[in-house]
């Protein structure tokens, strides 16, 4: 298991495209040619952006009670709605 860069723990930002970046810059850190991104909850979601944006370098996704959003949803999408 490699281990996470330090330098990699500043986000650019605090939104979903940080987090993203952010997982990227530590793949990329690694200098490994594929990995396999294992998403919890909320995860899912920065997961599979990252997995678009790195298609050749995502060998697979595991999703562990990850929240995946239909097209165009976020990830409060995922959750049953509430009534009054």
């Amino acid at each position: 298991m490699r281990r996470i860069s330090r330098s990699c723990f500043r986000p650019r930002t605090l939104g979903l495209a940080g987090y993203v970046d952010h997982v990227r810059r530590q793949i990329d850190e690694w200098s490994v040619g594929q990995v396999t991104i294992v998403a919890y909850s909320i995860g899912g979601v920065v997961s599979l952006d990252v997995a678009k944006e790195l298609p050749d370098r995502v060998a697979g996704f595991v999703g562990v009670s990850a929240a995946i959003p239909k097209p165009g949803g976020s990830f409060l999408s995922c959750y049953p709605s509430t009534s009054d």
